[in-house]
């Protein structure tokens, strides 16, 4: 195996060709070619920038799912994210450049996508980590994670006025690129977040919360896609950071946020919308299988196929969906539960925008998720203090 002191950060093209000839410079061009179809950017890949992919390959491989790394692979991990990001940064890349319609993806960025992938393939095969050990002893690691969680939202929710089918194309280059680094953050921030080590730490890291506040309402607002993924990852972690930051929670929802092109309003009305459309749309997947059934309706079929397969696509898809929102429900509830928690005042704030109804509506699906997923007894009892809190609200449970 080649040795990446031997090759250094130069030209890739040029040190092969020096080394051992037309052998590598094959592999390379297979190289070239695979790397190509993803937009990176080539020229600027070093070998290190291959070595982190290659891991990357190795932890999504079979033969790697359960292997555990050593440390000193680990430290070379944290050490190449926190190169990359601090390259990411010099290059102007986490500023919120709606003028930037680049489709290449630079090798900083490919780097700290394959270098978060490793990482949380680390921290879920080794839950026993020590999360004290992550930090590099030149780069804080949730300071990075922080940077880079503003440099995705930056590129994955930006409204920006270019030509419908440029954008098109720029968005489908680089969406599903920052979307999945965006989840790899979002679950290493979860983790970590469950960690009592972690506790302190995240509190002190300035914007973080704030960050994901933001996110969950961009990727309900400002996207195409509701994106449930990030939305439950993200509202998972506010529910973390409430145990940690109560006085930075509240503050937060009381902060105004611009939700589209002309609106601002509180995170805690925003987060409310966001409740109220959810249980709407349950109840209009309720009512729309309630009339195909007493109908006897079946969905359209091009005639190739059975209309009982037809019929269980529908349901199952529909299953889906009322089971994601349903999350967010009790989510949000819980978020809500903690709200009105720190201070009773905050009660007449919320009957001016959330009726009795909906939040007893609120409830039930709250019950039906805990009912049907496996969640853990802490969650059990953060929903018990929305149910008190809703019996003030709404006086009846």
């Amino acid at each position: 195996m080649l040795n990446t002191n031997e090759l250094g950060n130069e030209s890739i093209v040029s040190k092969l060709s020096c080394l051992r000839g037309e052998e590598y410079l094959s592999a390379i061009k297979l190289c070239q070619e695979l790397f190509s179809r993803k937009n990176i950017d080539f020229d600027a890949v070093d070998v290190l920038t291959l070595c982190c992919s290659s891991l990357s390959n190795l932890s999504c491989n079979k033969t790697g799912e359960k292997y555990k790394y050593k440390p000193s692979t680990l430290n070379f991990i944290l050490g190449m994210t926190g190169k990359a990001t601090q390259e990411i940064v010099s290059e102007n890349l986490v500023a919120d450049d709606e003028n930037d319609t680049s489709a290449i993806v630079s090798a900083p960025s490919h780097m700290v996508n394959q270098c978060l992938q490793i990482l949380e393939h680390m921290l879920t095969v080794d839950p026993d980590l020590p999360c004290r050990t992550l930090d590099h002893e030149d780069f804080s690691l949730l300071h990075c994670l922080t940077r880079l969680f503003g440099w995705c939202m930056s590129f994955l929710f930006k409204k920006n006025h270019l030509e419908e089918n440029h954008l098109q194309r720029v968005e489908k280059s680089l969406s599903s690129f920052h979307l999945a680094t965006l989840l790899s953050i979002l679950k290493i921030l979860s983790i970590l977040s469950f960690n009592p080590d972690q506790y302190d730490t995240f509190t002190n890291i300035r914007g973080l919360m704030e960050k994901v506040m933001i996110c969950i309402l961009k990727a309900y607002y400002r996207s195409d896609e509701k994106h449930f993924d990030i939305l439950v990852l993200a509202l998972e972690l506010m529910i973390n950071f409430f145990m940690k930051n109560k006085k930075t929670f509240v503050l937060l929802c009381l902060k105004k946020f611009q939700i589209n092109c002309s609106e601002n309003v509180h995170s805690i009305e925003a987060l409310l919308k966001i409740l109220t459309n959810s249980l709407d749309r349950i109840n209009e997947i309720k009512a729309k299988s309630l009339s195909r059934n007493s109908n006897g309706e079946q969905p359209e079929t091009d005639g190739e196929h059975n209309p009982d397969d037809a019929d269980m696509k529908s349901v199952l898809e529909a299953a889906d969906e009322d089971m994601e929102l349903s999350t967010i429900v009790s989510f949000i509830s819980i978020l809500l539960a903690f709200f009105l928690d720190t201070k009773m005042s905050f009660l007449d704030f919320i009957r001016d925008k959330f009726s009795s109804e909906k939040a007893n509506e609120a409830i039930t699906v709250s019950k039906k998720v805990l009912q049907f997923a496996s969640i853990t007894c802490d969650y059990g009892l953060l929903l018990l203090i929305w149910l008190r809190l809703a019996y003030v609200t709404t006086g009846s449970c």
